[in-house]
């Protein structure tokens, strides 16, 4: 049986999630060659200097992006279809249904073959389209 690991972000959403404004404390952080750096509880990064980028898992950019820019990213297993489907639930007042943001997040639905593959690509739809 195979041990269950975190599923952390891409180089391109640690990217983004930076560009974004992203500065939570990471347990690790990734570079401009993909090189990945994981580090032990106390060394937690914060400030990151240029070609640095914060390296945090799928669910810490899905709650930043939740508690921050309350878009809450879901994914979903279709069991007639045998696909997993992502979406983006915008949890903004009911006054707001007809804002921009509101409606490009609904018009998000992505199948994938993951779990994981679908979180990803609504992370990175909120970060090229929402934020």
């Amino acid at each position: 049986m195979a041990a269950i690991t975190e599923d952390y972000v891409s180089f391109k959403i640690a990217k983004l999630l930076k560009e974004k404004g992203f500065k939570e404390i990471t347990q690790g952080y990734i570079t401009a060659d993909k090189e990945i750096y994981m580090l032990n509880f106390q060394e937690g990064v914060y400030e990151l200097g240029k070609n640095k980028y914060p390296y945090p898992t799928l669910q810490m950019a899905m709650k930043w992006l939740r508690e921050v820019h309350k878009l809450e990213v879901r994914s979903t297993y279709d069991y007639d279809k045998d696909t997993w489907w992502g979406s983006i639930n915008p949890m903004f007042e009911e006054t707001d249904e007809n804002s921009d943001i509101y409606q490009k997040a609904l018009r998000f639905d992505y199948p994938g073959k993951s779990y994981e593959e679908t979180c990803e690509a609504a992370i990175k739809y909120c970060l090229e389209n929402l934020i």
